[in-house]
């Protein structure tokens, strides 16, 4: 049954342009603007066009290796960004290694998935004896992991995300959890400290 559109004469679609096909259950579906919509089409590719002009300071013939190369250098920083995020992580853990804290506590300020990992690997032999406390971002969006003996995080981690004003959860030795207010972490180690013998 045939819902489109019907014209009088061909004239009426003033121009028409084919844009592109795709395959699609054994047919092809041929997708094109006509009339006004071709001019809005234009109008809209060339305020795109300008936009790119401006953010690349380059013509258009050479968008698409510019956005490439940006795409290749986002990358290799994205990399370079997590292997020294890792390598910060393994010299705070020598560092609180060399303390003599029960309770180790370090902020970050920002989440940061590769520090976190990278300095709780470093410490998973001195969290099976001492706790660890990190917290990661800022006022109004913060995350806290909170690491230890079992039975000791088991014990301990509801109450340290009641101390934080957080919600959390955790197993096997790790509680972790989001909060909102930094004002609180200072009371939370303090929680930890006393209750942590």
């Amino acid at each position: 049954m045939c819902c489109g559109t019907h014209l009088n004469s061909l004239a009426q679609l003033q121009v028409i342009k084919l844009l592109h096909t795709e395959s699609k259950r054994g047919h092809t579906l041929l997708y094109f603007v006509c009339g006004d919509r071709v001019l809005n089409t234009l109008h809209s590719a060339l305020e795109v066009q300008y936009k790119l002009n401006v953010l690349l300071s380059s013509p258009p013939e050479l968008f698409a290796p510019m956005v490439e190369k940006l795409s290749k250098d986002n990358r290799t920083a994205r990399k370079n960004a997590e292997k020294l995020s890792e390598e910060l992580a393994s010299l705070h853990a020598a560092s609180l290694i060399q303390s003599t804290e029960r309770v180790l506590t370090i902020q970050r300020p920002a989440p940061d998935a590769e520090y976190s990992l990278a300095l709780q690997r470093d410490l998973r032999d001195t969290c099976e004896k001492r706790l660890l406390l990190l917290t990661m971002g800022e006022q109004g969006g913060a995350q806290f992991v909170f690491r230890g003996p079992v039975d000791v995080v088991d014990k301990l981690g509801k109450g340290l995300s009641q101390k934080l004003g957080g919600k959390g959860g955790g197993r096997d030795g790790r509680f972790q959890g989001k909060f909102s207010d930094m004002a609180l972490v200072e009371g939370a180690v303090q929680y930890l400290r006393d209750n942590y013998e």
